[in-house]
């Protein structure tokens, strides 16, 4: 079945997480098609010398903007990537549309390990939080581009009956990416001097069990990704 050309202008951004008339009627428009076997979005929203073809099997989400809620840099899309069918569209751009310049097939890009240090500068009590000027490590002899980083509280604290995942709350690095990480040790504070982007720790405000936490001893997990 040959399937329609669909023309969506995204507007504002928190269109991704609010829900009004445009986004009810996406939502319309898919229910009324069948479910199809492969979605070919085009956009010209990149600036690039040549047609490019995004054919990794798990396209990374990207939150190229900057100056809204967090809740929209939190929003992940992980829709598959098709690269069988991405051939398929490299064939007919070549043969029947006569393509100037060349269509590459962009593959995903071997992440680069690193390493991420840090810890609470102080202490947190109910309905506080704090950010987290990180100490990146970067243990190649070339810069990497950091592409992600977030902070997780384990759920075992030193306190009995204190859940880090009940009682305290956790937000990602919200600021522009990638961050170009030399080599070495490098405060985060470098490379984003603005602390309303880092990476947020905080203890919820709840009506139950606070002081449960009181003293309680945390352990953070990190996780990122990069490339070179």
């Amino acid at each position: 079945m040959l399937m329609p050309a669909i023309f969506f202008g995204h507007g504002n951004p928190l269109n991704a997480i609010q829900r009004n008339v445009y986004t009810e009627g996406w939502s319309a428009i898919g229910k009324s098609l069948p479910r199809p076997r492969a979605i070919l979005c085009i956009s010209a929203h990149w600036y690039f010398p040549a047609t490019a073809v995004t054919a990794m099997p798990a396209p990374r989400t990207i939150h190229d903007f900057g100056g809204f809620p967090r809740e929209l840099y939190e929003v992940q899309y992980p829709a598959p990537g098709s690269p069988p069918q991405v051939a398929r569209v490299v064939v007919r751009a070549r043969s029947r549309h006569r393509v100037r310049r060349t269509v590459m097939l962009l593959e995903i890009r071997r992440r680069t390990p690193f390493g991420i240090e840090g810890d609470l500068a102080t202490p947190l009590y109910p309905g506080a939080s704090v950010p987290l000027d990180l100490t990146l490590v970067n243990p190649h002899a070339v810069a990497i581009r950091v592409t992600r980083l977030q902070v997780a509280v384990d759920r075992k604290t030193s306190k009995p009956g204190c859940d880090g995942g009940v009682h305290y709350a956790t937000r990602a690095y919200a600021g522009r990416l990638p961050l170009l990480l030399p080599p070495g040790r490098t405060k985060l504070s470098q490379l984003e001097p603005d602390r309303t982007r880092w990476p947020r720790v905080g203890m919820r405000d709840l009506p139950f069990d606070q002081g449960v936490c009181k003293g309680a001893k945390l352990t953070l997990r990190y996780d990122g990704t990069a490339v070179q």
